[in-house]
């Protein structure tokens, strides 16, 4: 005799496996006007998101978290990035800091699946479980005559999780040359310009030379060559050139030409201010500061042997210190060639400047005159007149007002 004992079995599982032979697309963001567009969007667990860089500026992917992170990526470049955990996903592009978006990572909705699983067992004419052999005999709980049902599947209808509530807006920015971010037409010639509060703007393009700027938004330089003149700038937002994790690496050059006599908020003519709660941020490139000579520079000469190999290049200015008395026997010089430790000068040298140590009582005396590297990539600088009416430029910051240099030449 056969008796058959059906067991309803119940488990989970994924919409997407139980639905695998369909065909799920990529979640795409696009990169454009420096902005992740869409700047939040959610997806569940295992889905891919791909970005494409549609800017000519490179751009970066990269998450807060460090779970994620792109190579640079050119125009037309992709990059793309499977989700495996949930959670909220915050990134930026490493190159220009304001660009923030995020992803919302759901879990992947389940669907229960029921089935019935048939067992069977052969039992004597008394209705008696027939023993398995090693193990003793068992006594069913019910007994059943019926046909036995085949397996079935139900399937209930998921429910979808609510999406979490995003944690950041994006920052929207602009770009300095476009007319629509000025209402219209860019600012011309001598004009007074404002960014107003709560504006982000991208500066790339040298605008021509103004009256004054007035940063109450912010303004960040975009990473390439740029030339910005005014008569004065007070920032009472935020003006960045490059950051420590990202220093800009381009030239960029900042010239306060303003008249003399003027008093601009009691801080005097060609100001760079800072005022209120304003914020200035400029990183360059990592240099080598300064070094000493290896060997003594003879008057005459136009070449030094450093005691270093410098990170200098052909067109840097430089300046040798003065290993006399008199101060003013330092000299600088603009670099023609260099190979490793050895530097050609643009000029003989005026006066001699030792380049050896002392040894006495057993100590060595440093006696080696210092190198040091007057060029960098951000300038800030007074126009031409500065070097005639002695009026250069100057930096002040007010109040609570924040400024942090690095890698900046101040000339003029």
């Amino acid at each position: 005799m056969i008796m058959t004992i059906l067991i309803l079995v119940v488990y989970k599982v994924p919409i997407k496996e139980a639905q695998a032979q369909q065909t799920f697309s990529a979640q795409e963001v696009l990169i454009q006007n420096f902005a992740y567009s869409p700047a939040t969007i959610t997806i569940d667990v295992g889905e891919t998101v791909t970005w494409t860089n549609l800017d000519s500026a490179p751009h970066t992917v990269s998450a807060d978290d460090d779970s994620f992170s792109s190579d640079t990526l050119n125009e037309n470049d992709t990059f793309s990035h499977t989700f495996s955990t949930a959670g909220v996903f915050s990134y930026f592009c490493q190159f220009h800091s304001f660009m923030k978006a995020e992803i919302v990572v759901n879990e992947a909705p389940t669907e229960l699946k029921m089935v019935w699983l048939p067992i069977v067992k052969r039992t004597d004419n008394a209705g008696n479980a027939s023993p398995t052999p090693g193990q003793g005999s068992t006594t069913p709980t019910a007994t059943s005559t019926r046909t036995p049902v085949p397996s079935a599947t139900t399937t209930p209808t998921a429910t979808a999780l609510p999406s979490p509530t995003p944690t950041r807006p994006a920052e929207q920015i602009v770009r300095w040359s476009d007319p629509a971010a000025w209402g219209g037409s860019v600012p011309t010639v001598g004009q007074a310009v404002t960014i107003p509060a709560g504006k982000f703007m991208l500066l790339d393009t040298n605008p021509p030379a103004l009256q004054s700027l007035a940063i109450d938004g912010t303004l960040i330089f975009d990473n390439q060559d740029l030339n910005l003149t005014a008569g004065w700038i007070i920032v009472h937002g935020k003006l960045e050139i490059g950051t420590p994790d990202h220093p800009y690496t381009n030239k960029a050059i900042i010239t306060l030409n303003g008249p003399a006599g003027q008093d601009i908020m009691g801080m005097g003519s060609r100001v760079l201010g800072v005022m209120g709660n304003g914020e200035i941020q400029m990183v360059g490139e990592t240099r080598t500061s300064w070094t000493h000579l290896n060997a003594t520079a003879n008057k005459g000469e136009a070449a030094l042997t450093l005691a270093s190999t410098p990170n200098w290049r052909v067109g840097d200015r430089i300046v040798v210190a003065s290993t006399d008395f008199d101060f003013r026997q330092s000299e600088d010089f603009i670099i023609t060639t260099i190979q490793g430790a050895q530097v050609q000068l643009d000029a003989p040298l005026a006066y001699t400047h030792w380049g050896e140590t002392t040894t006495a009582n057993g100590q060595t005396i440093e006696q080696r005159a210092e190198v040091g590297l007057l060029s960098r990539n951000i300038v800030i600088q007074g126009d031409a007149s500065s070097e005639t009416d002695g009026l250069g430029g100057h930096m002040m910051v007010m109040g609570k007002g924040k400024l942090a240099l690095d890698g900046v030449e101040l000339f003029r």
